[in-house]
């Protein structure tokens, strides 16, 4: 295993040498949040946010594919068994799966295991929310962690399709024509 000097002077060279300029606001966006975090919760360090975090700022910005999903598995792994070295291989696993999930599992996502009628649903309720159309009373019955929860269940075709969407980069009768074209 690479010394703690050794991996940052590899995360020096990658950031100095070998990224753009997305791969450089997923950096920053790290940086900021970690001294954000430092300064306002001491030196505490929430396992669990980092992965995702990490896993997030790397899928939305440079997607699951290759090198760079693989490097910031071992990354997140090796950070979780840094920070806490008692924690079990099979925890490490599940972090993993949840927040940097293997290409196979991302391009999937879960809906397979859902009626197409339940994950249909879960689309309306999470552009709803998103748009700001979704009355309050329905928003007061959510769960917590909600959007999470319907983001995990989604394929990353259903993700892509909602984040363009969202972002107003095709309409909204191309969206809905593209996501039941899945059925």
């Amino acid at each position: 295993m690479a010394t703690e000097r050794e991996e940052m002077m590899r995360v020096l060279d990658f950031i100095l040498n070998r990224s753009d300029r997305a791969e450089i606001e997923v950096i920053q966006e790290a940086v900021e949040r970690r001294v954000r975090d430092l300064t306002e919760g001491g030196a505490r360090l929430n396992i669990s946010g980092l992965a995702h975090m990490t896993g997030k700022a790397v899928q939305d910005q440079l997607g699951p594919k290759g090198q760079i999903h693989s490097m910031m598995r071992r990354f997140v792994q090796e950070l979780v068994k840094q920070h806490q070295p008692d924690i079990s291989d099979e925890a490490v696993s599940k972090i993993l799966d949840e927040y940097v999930p293997d290409e196979e599992a991302q391009e999937k996502g879960r809906e397979d295991r859902y009626p197409r009628a339940a994950v249909l649903s879960m689309v309306v309720q999470f552009v709803d929310y998103g748009l700001g159309r979704m009355k309050p009373e329905e928003k007061a019955q959510l769960a917590p962690d909600w959007s999470r929860k319907y983001w995990n269940v989604f394929g990353s075709r259903t993700r892509r399709l909602i984040a363009d969407f969202l972002k107003g980069s095709i309409d909204e009768e191309t969206f809905w024509r593209d996501i039941k074209a899945a059925e």
